[in-house]
């Protein structure tokens, strides 16, 4: 975490998976690793999201210089209790090169927590 969130959710950490895949056509059998494989992320928080509260998880991703931003905006699934995985698009890496950083955050109704952040192992 970059800072403690004070927020109503108090965002208090996240994990990136990024996991094999296999695909077999034909008989011939890929795998995959890396970008274009299974990503997951998964968001935790200190408390109930607020009934009547908008909540977003957001993921966002960007090269070591901080060129190539992307986000990736998801509704925090209805009954979450304090955590929430989401599988990201299979090319959320892709073009980001072997260093990058990641971020997660929750928006509630539209004010961004404080970011949980990582840098890849490059």
């Amino acid at each position: 975490m970059t800072a403690s969130d004070d927020g109503p959710l108090g965002l208090t950490g996240g994990t990136l998976s990024s996991g094999n895949t296999t695909t077999t056509r034909l008989g011939v059998t890929r795998h995959a690793s890396g970008p274009g494989s299974q990503i997951t992320t998964t968001w935790e928080w200190s408390a109930l999201q607020p009934a009547t509260s908008v909540v977003t998880l957001r993921a966002s991703f960007a090269r070591a210089d901080g060129t190539g931003a992307r986000h990736y905006d998801y509704p925090a699934p209805d009954g979450a209790a304090q955590a929430a995985t989401i599988s990201l698009p299979d090319d959320s890496l892709k073009g980001l090169g072997d260093s990058w950083t990641w971020t997660q955050t929750i928006l509630v109704d539209g004010v961004e927590s404080p970011g949980c952040t990582a840098t890849s192992p490059g």
